[in-house]
């Protein structure tokens, strides 16, 4: 068994091909068949079998036997007629013995061409006839060529310049030559994909490997003179295409899912009402739901694009919601502000019933039958005690400045208060009011509010610095303190008396010169203090340190 055959390109060239792959232009030796000359000249061809088993077929009919066909009549006449002249030939070269040695082969019989152009036309025709591209390699132009055409001999045996013109062939070959190449190899490509696409066991994820077992037995791959390289090559591609349109079709699948879906989510959230958290959608609506499993193009999506288109639908809801009340409260606000400027209205209107020490208690009864005040109720920003306190503030501004006109007054005029009892000098306050220009627009009631401002000033004024001078006292008294027990570190003077005359001299002593009372008693503190630690002392000081816990005796 061989395991050769013969099978012809797209461009009409016969190569051999054998069960492993292996393809050849040259006939394999195992194919060789002898054969008459007489049967060739008429077209009769031999080839093998795939288990070696020899056939005849004519290139001419079509015809083929397994026979060794029979010459014709004609052709046997003129075998027998060659035959005769065979022996003939036999007997010229018994009676000539040196005729035997001439060889009348063209091949060798061939005169160089001296002109270098025509014999380099000549040998690149040869090449073009032969139909030489680039898988031929120069030795095989030499094995095949030089046997067989005589032109090959046309300039003398100079292989570097044979070699040259073979070169110097490819580089310039035609466009045509060059077209009708790619022309073929794309022929087998359109041929190769629709042979693919025929087969229905040919996936976008199928391998090449898996692919060369499914189509091995395929005219077209086990025939085929292309290498294997392009045959994958146009495998891949066509695979790479087949994703491409998975892809495409698979996308486009999704999109509508998508978008059946979310018709069916919005069926059943039509509203807030029917709002529902995604545990009861998908317990009652999704999946085991014989409404979504009758939609089959759900099965393409995933259990997070459903929670998505969800999510999308709820947070579209809450956003509408937000809207709504945002509208809302647009159109409340202009509401709350028409109210708004309705009760400063009617405040407006009882101005001259509030004052600047005015209460709410005082005034609501004026206005709490009035609609302007009974649409403030309820709304959002100030209300109406806002409102009313507003004014309040505005009255007591007034009257705060008033009270810095009558102050610089006061200053000017030299006034003396009576700081025994402040209140008594209100009456003549309100006199130099009334006396003033500057009060004449300013009604009595405001001109009394006026006056007791000022005395309420006078008040905390005369506390204020009563609280000074008591803060300054004690300050002192503490300092003198601490000086009497710097002094005295060890132990005080039995009497004030001793004391006082050694410290008479200290500041201490002097800052409280005046008060020489207070200075005894705290002196007498001191001394009835038995447990006061010295001053001086740092092991006496205060610490920060946690005091030891007491000792304890042990049993053991």
């Amino acid at each position: 068994m061989t395991g050769w055959n013969e099978a012809k390109d797209p461009e009409g060239r016969t190569y051999y091909y054998n069960a492993k792959g292996e393809t050849t232009w040259e006939r394999p030796k195992e194919l060789e068949v002898i054969l008459d000359p007489k049967l060739e000249e008429i077209g009769w061809k031999a080839a093998s079998t795939e288990d070696g088993k020899v056939y005849y077929y004519n290139t001419s009919t079509n015809e083929s036997t397994w026979e060794l066909p029979s010459l014709p009549e004609v052709s046997k006449k003129s075998l027998e007629t060659n035959k005769e002249d065979v022996g003939s030939a036999r007997i010229d070269a018994l009676m000539n013995p040196d005729e035997k040695y001439n060889n009348k082969s063209k091949v060798l019989n061939v005169i160089p061409d001296s002109n270098t152009q025509h014999a380099e036309k000549l040998f690149l025709q040869m090449l073009k006839d032969h139909q030489v591209d680039s898988t031929w390699s120069f030795d095989r132009i030499i094995s095949e060529l030089s046997c067989k055409d005589p032109r090959y001999w046309c300039v003398d045996d100079d292989p570097v310049w044979k070699q040259t013109m073979f070169e110097k062939y490819l580089t310039t070959r035609t466009e045509d030559q060059l077209l009708k190449e790619h022309a073929a190899v794309n022929k087998f490509k359109d041929a190769f994909v629709a042979m693919l696409k025929s087969r229905t066991d040919i996936y976008y994820y199928t391998r090449w490997q898996t692919a060369r077992r499914l189509i091995a037995n395929e005219p077209i791959y086990k025939h085929s003179v292309v290498g294997e390289k392009m045959k994958k090559q146009t495998f891949l591609e066509y695979v790479e295409q087949l994703e491409q349109e998975h892809k495409k079709q698979f996308e486009k699948t999704r999109g509508q899912a998508l978008q059946e879906l979310r018709q069916y989510l919005q069926s059943i959230l039509t509203d807030r009402k029917s709002l529902i958290n995604w545990a009861d959608l998908e317990k009652q609506y999704l999946f085991t739901n014989t409404r979504y499993q009758a939609n089959k193009h759900f099965e393409t999506l995933e259990k997070v694009d459903i929670i998505k288109v969800y999510v999308d639908i709820v947070q579209k809801m809450i956003a509408k919601c937000y809207e709504e009340v945002e509208e809302l409260s647009r159109i409340r606000y202009t509401s709350d502000r028409i109210a708004r400027d309705g009760m400063r209205e009617l405040l407006q209107e009882h101005r001259d019933s509030i004052r600047s020490n005015s209460k709410w208690s005082s005034v609501y009864h004026l206005f709490k039958t009035d609609p302007r005040f009974l649409k403030t109720l309820g709304r959002k920003g100030s209300t109406a005690l806002d409102l009313f306190m507003d004014v309040v503030h505005e009255k007591k501004l007034v009257i705060s400045a008033h009270c810095s006109v009558v102050q610089q007054l006061l200053i000017e005029m030299e006034f003396q208060w009576n700081d025994e009892d402040p209140a008594s000098n209100k009456p003549s306050l309100i006199d130099i009011i009334r006396s003033k220009d500057q009060f004449k627009n300013v009604d009595d009631i405001d001109k009394d509010l006026i006056a007791d401002e000022l005395v309420a000033s006078r008040i905390q004024k005369l506390q204020n610095e009563a609280e000074r001078l008591e803060r300054l006292k004690e300050q002192r008294k503490q300092y003198f303190s601490l000086m009497l027990q710097r002094t005295f570190h060890q132990q005080l003077p039995p009497t004030w008396e001793e004391a006082k005359e050694q410290i008479k001299k200290q500041p201490e002593y002097h800052a409280l010169a005046d008060d020489e009372a207070l200075m005894k008693e705290v002196f007498q503190a001191l001394s009835s203090d038995s447990t006061a630690p010295a001053a001086a002392s740092r092991s006496q000081l205060p610490t920060r340190k946690r005091p030891l816990a007491s000792t304890m005796e042990l049993d053991y």
